[in-house]
């Protein structure tokens, strides 16, 4: 697992069957505080890069997108909204080697 801080993802590659090949990032910077003093992230000019991936895990918000329990056989959460990490690895472990035999 890659945590890439101040890197923003800003589209995700497919190879011609579809399947996830790549991530195009680009790299953040700080920016000047605001009234509240807050410094927003703002995009490095010329910073593109393509990170190699062959799965991606959209974490994005405060609770687990819904469509991932829709379309994940098996996935449950429990009553705080955090998904069921034990049973993502098993379904996880299943797709992977039905896929890779």
């Amino acid at each position: 697992m890659i945590f890439d801080l101040l890197t923003n993802p800003v589209e995700i590659l497919a190879d011609e069957n579809g399947w996830v090949k790549g991530m195009k990032c680009v790299r953040m910077e700080l920016g000047e505080p605001d009234a509240s003093g807050r410094r927003r992230p703002v995009v490095i000019p010329d910073s593109e890069f393509i990170l190699d991936v062959d799965t991606v895990i959209m974490s994005l918000g405060t609770s687990p997108n819904p469509l991932m329990k829709q379309t994940t056989e098996g996935l449950e959460d429990d009553k705080k909204d955090k998904l069921a990490y034990e049973i993502a690895k098993e379904v996880w472990k299943k797709q992977n080697s039905e896929t890779n035999g």
